[in-house]
Parts: structure tokens; C-alpha cells; sequence
């Protein structure tokens, strides 16, 4: 969840787009180590493990600065 997160920040992708971009994407699959078969997480857990999660624990800012860092 956390490659997700990246991939997100990255591309500036809403939820919804990040969810088609990682379903129609190769080199987004092989960054976050998932396979065409696999299951790949939805616009719904996305927004529940992403946002509302990470920013209840106030981990979102320390994230966005890592990757912002890098």
C-alpha cells in the first residue's frame, strides 16, 4: 500500500484514476510487485487504507514528505 501511495503522489492520480492506471499500466504492476492475476486493490480500499487511515495516524505528511524528499 505504501508503493500505491507513491504511485499516487507521483502522478497526481485521484483514487479512481490511480486504481485504472495500476490496472492498465505494466511498469505500475511490476513497481508494486503485483501480477496481471493478482489481486489489485480497488478505489475503495485505496481511499479507506490511504487517506482516511494514514491521516487519522497523522502519517500521510511524513509520507508525502519522504517521497517529496526523494
Amino acid at each position: 500500500m505504501i508503493r500505491l501511495l507513491v504511485l499516487q503522489q507521483l502522478y497526481n492520480q485521484p483514487d479512481d484514476a490511480l486504481e485504472f492506471q495500476v490496472l492498465d499500466r505494466g511498469s505500475f504492476l511490476r513497481f508494486l510487485t503485483l501480477e496481471r492475476s493478482a489481486r489489485t486493490p480497488d478505489v475503495e480500499t485505496v481511499w479507506v487504507w490511504g487517506g482516511e487511515r494514514l491521516k487519522r495516524y497523522g502519517l500521510i505528511g511524513e509520507i508525502s514528505a519522504s517521497v517529496s524528499g526523494q
